[in-house]
């Protein structure tokens, strides 16, 4: 007779970690004109005692532990990496339940959009001679329908999300996994990817 860990272990393969290399970087649907900016914004003149002065925006630092289901990126703000720029936006995405796209990825860029026809666009570029990376470019409306299927949710994603709870509650059951990522995040994961993360996670 097999037990629960048997049925999960058959014939699972958790496919949400490689989204990245399913979408063609060279077939891009945007050309938003400053994305191909130099690295500096523009500055905001304003008057003061009749002189014209130059005043350069005050620029946001992400901040994770800000990350909730109101929080929301602006141009201007500033990531450590790409790859917490991609941890944010999957954050993000799982939190809101859109199923966004890395179409333009690389060391010194990155640009995600939405789902086909939706007007949601993100993108960063690396500030020149920094190891800084700023948001060039965000339309912060979505025109798409939300979705439950949580692609970006992986089970390893997922895992990170347990490794504390797991702290004070190791015998956390299949069940709860799932009941404890839907209530922060609007993802409906299956009891295979539930049972993966947890095993993850107690590894870790």
């Amino acid at each position: 007779e097999k037990g629960e860990n048997d049925n999960y272990e058959e014939n699972y393969s958790d496919d949400s970690d490689d989204l990245d290399a399913e979408y063609d970087i060279d077939k891009l649907e945007y050309d938003i004109a400053s994305e191909e900016d130099d690295d500096c914004y523009a500055l905001s003149m304003a008057q003061i005692n009749g002189e014209d002065i130059s005043i350069e925006p005050v620029s946001k630092r992400f901040q994770p532990h800000e990350m909730g289901r109101d929080f929301n990126f602006e141009v201007g703000m500033k990531f450590d990496s790409i790859s917490q720029f991609k941890a944010a936006i999957k954050e993000y995405a799982n939190l809101h339940g859109f199923g966004v796209k890395f179409k333009k990825n690389d060391n010194v860029r990155c640009r995600v959009i939405c789902q086909d026809g939706c007007q949601w666009v993100a993108y960063v570029s690396k500030v020149g001679g920094s190891t800084t990376y700023s948001m060039k470019t965000y339309n912060e409306k979505h025109t798409c329908a939300r979705s439950s299927g949580g692609k970006l949710a992986s089970s390893k994603w997922i895992a990170e999300k347990l490794i504390e709870p797991l702290k004070y509650t190791p015998n956390m059951s299949i069940n709860a996994v799932i009941q404890k990522v839907s209530e922060r995040y609007y993802v409906k994961i299956s009891s295979k990817k539930a049972y993966w993360a947890r095993r993850i996670a107690k590894e870790k």
